[in-house]
């Protein structure tokens, strides 16, 4: 991650690998649909390009990432939505405070 966050493509690709099937499973246990899953994986990797300035090193990976993908996840369930294929993700992306 610390070096995506300096601009290394390939450790994106790297990261990519190693967390979204991480971070897809844990949409999936959420919502129980592939393609919310696959959508929320998106913009949490969206977000997670956004965020990528204020991630540190000495810190663990992986809490941070699943901060960031736990957001859109907080904030439907709050508006009542869940294992619902009626999820409109770019609203929910948009709620979300800024990283």
């Amino acid at each position: 991650m610390a070096l995506y966050a300096e601009g290394d493509g390939a450790a994106f690709r790297r990261l990519f690998e190693l967390m979204a099937p991480r971070i897809r499973a844990f949409f999936l246990r959420s919502f129980s649909d592939a393609a919310v899953a696959d959508d929320l994986t998106q913009a949490t990797f969206l977000k997670l390009h956004s965020a990528r300035v204020s991630y540190r090193a000495d810190r663990p990976l992986k809490p941070w990432v699943f901060t960031i993908a736990a957001g859109p996840v907080v904030y439907l369930i709050a508006r009542g939505v869940r294992r619902s294929a009626s999820i409109d993700i770019d609203l929910a992306m948009r709620e979300l405070p800024p990283e």
